[in-house]
């Protein structure tokens, strides 16, 4: 196809329409809009992403306009945007802000001169940090006092020149992140059939940072001053996750509980950051699996009274109390239940008392086996013997001694019914000899007087 504009710059594959114009004007030694003027396009109406401007750009260079819409963040709804291939919001998408890559533009400008710049539609998604090539930090330019100025890419590098050398000479390299690749993937092939492929690009990146600050333990007013460099390491933990499926997803709310630094973990504490977000944007559609997930998870996880209402879905029956709910239910005392609960599962009293929630199954179970102990005092009324006596038994292993609290003992009942019914059939007198000394009798038996 003839292109009516000669010469014309060649497009390059991932540029920004209005970057494009703007090395034009400059290739032409004029400005973007009397560039546009004399060409037949309205500057202000190119950089809404128009579809009659963008097809007079096509046709001006030779090119499909199916080809270039490629190239622009066309608007669907309100706050909404298709992106390449995936869909986007301002909540990542900043159209009017000057990110780019100093080392990309340095390079283009000492190789071809100020056409050569090229504004890449990526540079605008702010969950992209870096360059591929460079492996440098993005850097981004103070706001423009208008807004179709800051469209004027080629201009607004100029206006900066001296800070864009600068950055140039010393970039802040990076190691490369999966996280990134994945965006950059989203955005030029589609969504992966994956569990997140009915995100848009601002679901993915907010779910992967929130998700990131939780597990490292940050709190709300420190997300408001990350650096870049902070926020893109935050994104990869939280991917390293998310990026597992639902799985993977469980597995860092597990994280969290375990990293819970409370004395009673409470769960919009220990998802931190995460919690705050998805209670704000938990009736999107889109996250509903990440909903249902978090949901259930504290549903099983976390103390909730049943009928509770989270994220619009209701608590089931209550199988988790809190220790003081247990007290309550049991009668136990709270410290005794733990020490009860521990020596039931066999864990040190440390690890004991640190515990926080029972489930209603556990507190079953402590109950019956509390209703199958009797205390010393009970147990040598049973067998009509003194306390040293018993304790003697359990030297011959006869009886075991259950140690719950420091100063408590107790005997299994059964245990002591057993040793009964032994002694009461045992028979009447002895054959031959029905009385022996009581020395010899000690002596044969190796038995001491107690």
């Amino acid at each position: 196809m003839t292109s009516p504009l000669l010469p014309s710059l060649p497009l390059k594959e991932g540029e920004t329409l209005t970057g494009y114009v703007s090395r034009s004007a400059k290739l032409y030694e004029t400005t973007v809009r009397d560039f546009c003027s004399d060409l037949g396009m309205r500057w202000p109406y190119l950089c809404s992403g128009h579809d009659d401007q963008i097809e007079r750009l096509a046709w001006l260079i030779g090119k499909r306009p199916e080809d270039l819409r490629a190239f622009t963040s066309g608007k669907v709804e309100i706050g909404r945007f298709r992106f390449g291939r995936t869909m986007a919001t301002f909540g990542t998408l900043r159209r009017t802000a000057v990110r780019f890559c100093p080392k990309c533009v340095i390079d283009a400008l000492a190789s071809t001169g100020l056409h050569g710049i090229c504004q890449m539609q990526e540079w605008a998604v702010t969950s992209l940090y870096s360059c591929p090539r460079h492996r440098c930090l993005l850097m981004t330019l103070p706001s423009s006092q208008h807004a179709h100025t800051a469209y004027d890419f080629v201009t607004r590098i100029t206006d900066h020149i001296d800070e864009v050398l600068q950055a140039s000479r010393s970039p802040r390299t990076v190691s490369p992140a999966p996280f990134e690749n994945y965006i950059r993937e989203r955005i030029w092939q589609g969504p992966k059939d994956d569990w997140l492929k009915d995100f848009d690009l601002t679901q993915i990146h907010r779910v992967c940072l929130n998700l990131g600050a939780a597990i490292e333990g940050l709190k709300m007013k420190a997300m408001m001053s990350l650096s870049s460099e902070r926020e893109r390491s935050l994104c990869q933990l939280g991917f390293e996750y998310v990026e597992v499926g639902p799985d993977g997803f469980k597995a860092a709310l597990e994280r969290m509980h375990q990293q819970s630094s409370t004395e009673r973990p409470y769960f919009s504490s220990d998802m931190g950051p995460f919690y705050q977000w998805l209670r704000e944007f938990y009736d999107e559609p889109a996250l509903t699996p990440l909903v249902d997930l978090t949901c259930s998870h504290i549903f099983e996880t976390y103390p909730t009274p049943t009928g509770r209402e989270i994220f619009d879905r209701v608590a089931p029956e209550q199988t988790l109390l809190t220790m003081n709910e247990a007290r309550k239910r049991s009668g136990f005392g709270v410290t005794f239940l733990k020490n009860l609960l521990g020596h039931i599962n066999g864990v040190d009293e440390a690890e004991a008392l640190r515990r926080t929630d029972v489930h209603v199954d556990e507190l079953a179970k402590a109950k019956a086996y509390w209703d199958r102990l009797i205390n010393l005092k009970d147990a040598t009324w049973m067998l009509g013997l003194s306390g040293p006596q018993i304790k003697s038994l359990q030297a011959l292993g006869a009886i075991d001694m259950i140690k719950i609290t420091s100063s408590l003992r107790y005997v299994l009942r059964s245990q002591v019914t057993e040793l009964l019914e032994k002694l009461d059939a045992l028979p009447p007198s002895l054959p031959d000899r029905s009385v022996v000394p009581l020395r010899e009798f000690r002596h044969l038996k190796q038995v001491s007087i107690v």
